[in-house]
């Protein structure tokens, strides 16, 4: 016979926990620590701001040890938790956005940093910016693994850097003089590099530009990952991919460094992949092209495909990645941008701009996925979009850089020379591609020199001279 159940007030309630009569969780824990020194900060000084008895904070932190990780996780989570990165952010920004916050979360925490543990995350509102640019970095062409990889070793040089910074707050960094020390001791071993760099009392490791610094190393690095093939494991270095014009050439790289057997073959297959599909989205746009196309122009079936490269935006982030401001285009603006007024890389903006002639297969593709990104739904559209504003922030420093030179005229303004810069050699190469044969470096060189002073002129041409004699020199 079923036992009815029983009702009013004899019914009893369920048993409450330890710790849970008090009204207690580890955020209301942590709340009431703020403002306690670590040295101060014990169980029976909470629980006295709590009202509690000591015992009934020990089913949430069992000892000081674990409170003092409490406090410091707390604090840590409460400025890391609004950080927020931005839709229209690319994922190398977003990486030094998320390095950042980590950074001075870490610094927030102050004389609690050495207990942080980060054992276990504080709340789900933490995970948000790393969500954020997992997925930047999924739609530039990382492979899951491997952005998750990359986020992990980020979080890890952040924090690193974060309590190298802690530890230089009162002066220079405990680590500087004392292998200072080891190196004047050193007498059986010479180490003149690390000597010059520790020669200086100011080094720079652990300041606000240091940080930046080393970030953008790790970012160049995993772009250039990227840009050789999205390989699964991230430290491995690979050939560098050729561009899309070179679509007659197999492989990449110099003879020699190619790794052997399953790797090497699949590095190769996705280069072909990024090739062919550069040929067709240049022909036909991204809109145009399928998967089943590229697998038919590789020569492959498409599960093929698909097997290297999860979907088509895939694809295309990974011939973004390789197509613009890839190596080739590193090793050619390299020479114009030592000069520190400007003027180098003025020289070599009408230098580069003559791409429709070297790369006709590139500016085709360029020109064509960026018409199309103009729809806010195209998988490019946040791309180029910073495409555009890196390219125009970038422009607009040269200009100040040569305006501080004297060498702009006064009534120039950067920001707006820089568009209407910009927007003339797009709109050159389009009039190029459409079989006008017009002299595009010729008209942007003109412009350019409209904007300088006399002197700005005279660098210029001078930059010039010294160019067409290293030509010569080489040749």
């Amino acid at each position: 016979m079923p036992v009815p159940e029983t009702t009013g007030p004899s019914r009893r309630a369920p048993r409450r926990g330890r710790g849970q009569s008090a009204g207690l969780d580890r955020t209301r824990i942590a709340a009431a620590a703020h403002g306690l020194s670590p040295r101060e900060l014990t169980m029976q000084a909470v629980a006295q701001r709590l009202g509690v008895d000591r015992s009934a904070l020990h089913y949430h932190v069992p000892d000081r040890a674990a409170l003092l990780e409490l406090v410091a996780e707390h604090t840590f989570a409460t400025y890391l938790s609004p950080t927020r990165i931005a839709p229209g952010t690319d994922w190398r920004e977003g990486c030094l956005v998320l390095a950042r916050a980590t950074r001075d979360s870490v610094l927030a925490t102050g004389q609690f940093a050495s207990f942080l543990r980060l054992s276990s995350p504080a709340g789900a509102d933490t995970l948000g910016p790393a969500e954020a640019v997992l997925g930047k970095m999924r739609a530039a062409g990382f492979d899951l693994e491997s952005a998750a990889k990359a986020l992990y070793a980020l979080s890890g040089l952040a924090i690193a850097l974060a309590q190298g910074q802690l530890a230089a707050a009162t002066g220079e960094h405990p680590q500087i003089p004392e292998t200072r020390r080891a190196l004047a001791a050193s007498t059986t071993h010479r180490h003149p590099l690390l000597e010059k760099v520790f020669e200086s009392s100011d080094t720079h490791f652990f300041d606000d530009e240091g940080f930046d610094a080393s970030i953008r190393i790790f970012t160049d690095g995993l772009a250039a990952q990227l840009a050789h093939g999205g390989s699964r494991t991230i430290p491995v270095p690979a050939p560098t991919l050729r561009w899309p014009e070179r679509l007659g050439e197999s492989g990449g790289g110099a003879p020699g460094t190619r790794a052997r057997g399953a790797y090497a073959a699949g590095r190769a297959r996705r280069e072909q992949i990024v090739q062919e599909a550069s040929r067709l989205f240049a022909e036909r746009g991204f809109e145009g092209v399928t998967t089943q196309a590229i697998a038919d122009a590789c020569g492959i079936t498409r599960a093929g495909v698909l097997h290297h490269f999860p979907d088509k935006e895939s694809i295309l982030a990974a011939v973004l990645a390789v197509s613009l401001g890839g190596p080739e285009d590193e090793r050619r603006a390299a020479p114009y941008l030592s000069a520190p007024d400007g003027i180098g890389p003025l020289h070599g903006i009408v230098e580069l701009s003559d791409r429709e002639r070297t790369s006709p297969g590139l500016t085709a593709m360029v020109i064509r996925l960026a018409v199309e990104a103009t729809d806010p739904a195209h998988p490019a559209h946040d791309y180029f979009l910073g495409r555009y504003r890196e390219i125009y922030g970038g422009m607009a420093e040269v200009f100040r850089l040569a305006a501080r030179a004297r060498y702009v005229r006064e009534d120039t303004d950067p920001e707006r020379a820089a568009v209407r810069l910009n927007a003339l050699i797009d709109g050159l190469q389009l009039q190029w591609l459409l079989d006008n044969p017009v002299d595009v470096s010729s008209h942007v060189r003109d412009y350019v020199l409209e904007l300088l002073t006399p002197a700005g002129v005279e660098a210029f041409l001078a930059a010039e001279r010294s160019r067409e004699l290293r030509d010569l020199s080489s040749s």
